[in-house]
């Protein structure tokens, strides 16, 4: 694949339909060079579009967001990219959220979170968003729905550990919320999000505890990859909802913080 127009960090990444995009990130710094635009990437080719990367796949500059931000969570649900929460250019923790149709090429505002949320962690389930976790002066147990049909978000059952820079994915119906930093400390703490029950379960802990990690579901596996554990570190690790247990794979070729991943 060919490399980005610019290197950024702390940026949003998820794969929709055969493309995948790319958006926001800081390319220096903490927060300093923060941008707001989104790329794309593809088309992708093959078994459901996924499989293969077509000769004429390539990075093309979509629309911008209207703020610079890093650090936010990124979902897709239905034709619409939502982007929620993080912080701007100007060290600000973000409650904001905008919407991307990947029809019409353009990004509208939506209703703002209840709270503030920087490294939210963000999944869509059903016809519901979820913004998990996150930080605003102090790291967050709570975890918002949103509704796309009436524009407003709701409080669901909050997690068991406030954390942000977590990871979270959606397997077999339920949300899983891995890793991220406490007040006080880095965690490999996994939860399970039932949305029938609006009840979260405690799971085996990840056994290496980091924050800024990548995670995504493969098949019946929830995947852990790079992240930070008082440095970048390579380490992918795989949990099975079957069995229940983690499992260390082959690292990554170098250590990544806050890598976006996506599964093809």
């Amino acid at each position: 694949i060919p490399p980005l127009s610019s290197a950024r960090a702390a940026c949003g990444v998820l794969k929709h339909g055969a493309y995948i995009y790319l958006a926001g990130g800081t390319r220096t710094g903490p927060v300093l060079g923060s941008v707001a635009w989104l790329e794309s990437y593809g088309p992708l080719t093959g078994e459901e579009a996924a499989s293969t990367v077509s000769p004429s796949s390539r990075w093309e500059r979509k629309a911008s967001m209207s703020v610079q931000r890093g650090w936010f969570g990124f979902t897709a649900l239905g034709h619409t990219l939502f982007a929620m929460g993080g912080r701007n250019e100007r060290n600000q923790e973000l409650s904001l959220v905008e919407a991307y149709d990947t029809r019409t090429d353009a990004w509208t505002k939506k209703r703002d979170m209840q709270a503030n949320r920087f490294g939210v962690a963000a999944v869509a389930l059903g016809s519901f968003v979820y913004a998990i976790g996150g930080l605003d002066k102090q790291a967050l147990r709570t975890v918002e729905r949103y509704d796309s049909a009436t524009d407003t978000w709701t409080y669901v059952a909050s997690l068991n550990k406030g954390r942000f820079q977590l990871g979270a994915a959606v397997v077999n119906g339920h949300i899983y919320a891995c890793g991220g930093v406490t007040s006080s400390t880095f965690t490999g703490m996994m939860e399970k999000y039932d949305a029938g029950t609006d009840q979260w379960e405690v799971l085996s802990p990840m056994p290496t505890a980091r924050r800024a990690l990548g995670l995504v579901a493969v098949n019946n596996h929830v995947v852990a990859l790079g992240g930070y554990a008082s440095k970048c570190v390579p380490t992918v690790e795989s949990y099975s909802v079957e069995e229940g247990r983690w499992e260390r794979r082959a690292s990554l070729s170098q250590p990544l913080h806050y890598p976006g991943v996506v599964a093809v």
